[in-house]
């Protein structure tokens, strides 16, 4: 049996414990059928092989993102990125060109601007964007995500009225000290109205940029994401890209109630190939650090004495959980603060007490507080924690968690190294678009972590979190996630090895080719 597609003359980082190096790897039928030395591989060619040479390039597992929002992904393929501005000049110069290229009337969105880059702290107004853009809508937000600035004609299609009014005295709309005109800055309940205002995109046009978000994640060299659906639009969109032959695997993650509602008794089974499969339904158990709704047990170090919001009760949560599980779907339980992780904990021991669902695997999603009492209760649960870690750098670094949360809570925070040493398994996502698509930039942000550094990981526990932890996590370690003969062949060609580079250069990796069931789907010299 000869290969349809070899790789010779490599560093593959094979992420298989059983042989972590080799040379070179023979594909048939979409399967690895041969990892090993040149030698080995070399029997397996024949004149109808393609043949790549590596020229000592790394070969890895291709990568597995566990947490994107696809749709808002291509939607925000279009927004204005403000990451590198440094004064509201600078914020008036990309828009202006913007302009040049948009028609009057059409929503202009943007994102990354931070305050504390422009002089003086200053915050922008409304003004500064109505000198440039008179005719269009404009929304920017802020890099944390938490507040945004909107121009006048933006404010004019919110078409405030007495609702709206009562959010001008909750103090999210933003107002002139002297005047009592709206400044432009928006937050809290008020960044709702924004979306309440913006025309959603038919599905034609949804189609169309989760097609080229599919492409851009493609070329990223992630061949399996963990598509995070917020709407059953989403779900119909997926099974239309499947059908356009997007090769990219995708694992659905539904929101409990439109699983319920809409698609409960939809077959959990995958497509042809793997390709397509709804696994996890997510049941959100309290909200988020930035906004303070993640759930607590003691206040926020804001003088406000909130502990955030629990949105799930004991009862409703075990109920919930218990549907999931029975009806064959993961149960993925968003849980961010203390409070909320032990709540999850709790259900999770109820529920492992029934012999059925002892094998289990269940996801705590984003679980960022976890003390040292709620580790030990995790520990020899198969309870699997994704992390997004270019979330923990913007806690610390954006949202200021250590002032938010004090010194010996933030300690806490996202302990890594902890519950690696603890045996807990952990996986990674990106968070896109909120987050970089970067699957290197967040493997950085962990192995040479700047907010308490005893917490940091490994390049390799990195690395896994990505692959073969990934696979592990949906059921899928037997077919993919690590170089296996037999398994499918999903590789990702790197530029350089990254266990070879400095940590605070493991962002600049880049991706040469990508390989999804022996496919070459993107080839960076081509």
């Amino acid at each position: 049996m000869y290969a349809d597609l070899a790789l010779i003359n490599g560093n593959i980082i094979t992420m298989d414990s059983k042989k972590l190096r080799a040379q070179a790897i023979a594909i048939k039928n979409q399967r690895i059928i041969k990892v090993g030395t040149n030698n080995q591989i070399s029997q397996l060619i024949n004149d109808s092989t393609k043949i790549i040479q590596l020229e000592g390039r790394t070969v890895i597992p291709g990568l597995i993102d566990t947490h994107i929002h696809v749709a808002a992904f291509g939607r925000h393929l279009d927004w204005l990125d403000l990451t590198d501005c440094k004064s509201i000049k600078d914020m008036q110069t990309i828009l202006k060109n913007k302009i040049s290229q948009t028609i009057p009337n059409k929503w202009i969105l943007g994102r990354g601007w931070n305050e504390k880059n422009f002089q003086k702290n200053q915050f922008p107004n409304r003004y500064d964007l109505d000198t440039i853009a008179p005719n269009n809508p404009v929304v920017l937000y802020n890099q944390s995500g938490n507040l945004c600035l909107v121009n006048t004609e933006a404010l004019c299609l919110m078409n405030i009225n007495s609702q709206k009014v009562k959010l001008l005295k909750e103090n999210t709309i933003k107002r002139d000290l002297i005047t009592g005109d709206p400044t432009g800055i928006l937050e809290g309940k008020a960044l709702d109205l924004i979306w309440d205002s913006i025309p959603e995109p038919d599905q034609k046009d949804l189609l169309e940029l989760t097609h080229c978000a599919c492409l851009k994640i493609l070329k990223a060299g992630i061949t399996s994401i963990h598509w995070m659906v917020l709407s059953y639009l989403e779900f119909s969109i997926i099974k239309k890209l499947k059908e356009k032959g997007i090769p990219l695997r995708i694992y659905a993650i539904i929101p409990f109630e439109i699983w319920k509602k809409e698609i409960k008794q939809t077959p959990s089974h995958g497509l042809k190939n793997n390709t397509f499969k709804i696994g996890g339904i997510e049941i959100a158990i309290d909200g988020y650090l930035a906004n303070k709704t993640a759930a607590l047990f003691k206040p926020y170090n804001d003088g406000s004495y909130s502990t955030g919001n629990l949105f799930q009760s004991s009862q409703s949560l075990y109920a919930s959980v218990s549907d999931i599980i029975q009806s064959g779907f993961q149960p993925v339980l968003h849980a961010m603060g203390d409070k909320a992780v032990e709540l999850a904990l709790e259900a999770i021991e109820k529920l492992m007490k029934k012999t059925e669902h002892q094998n289990t695997r269940i996801r705590l999603e984003q679980a960022a507080l976890i003390n040292k009492n709620l580790i030990d209760r995790t520990k020899n649960k198969k309870i699997i924690i994704s992390v997004q870690p270019c979330v923990i750098n913007s806690e610390f670094k954006t949202w200021n968690a250590i002032d938010n949360l004090g010194s010996n809570r933030a300690r806490w925070l996202f302990p890594l190294r902890t519950l690696i040493n603890k045996k807990i398994l952990l996986i990674g996502g990106s968070d896109c678009p909120m987050e970089p698509l970067n699957p290197f930039q967040g493997i950085q942000k962990i192995v040479d972590r700047k907010f308490f550094p005893e917490e940091s990981i490994t390049l390799t526990e990195a690395i896994a979190m990505y692959t073969i932890n990934a696979a592990y996590s949906t059921n899928e370690e037997k077919y993919k996630g690590s170089i296996e003969e037999g398994k499918i062949a999903d590789l990702t060609i790197l530029s350089i090895d990254p266990t070879v580079i400095p940590s605070n250069n493991i962002k600049n990796v880049e991706v040469e080719t990508t390989i999804v069931g022996g496919e070459i789907i993107y080839n960076k010299r081509v």
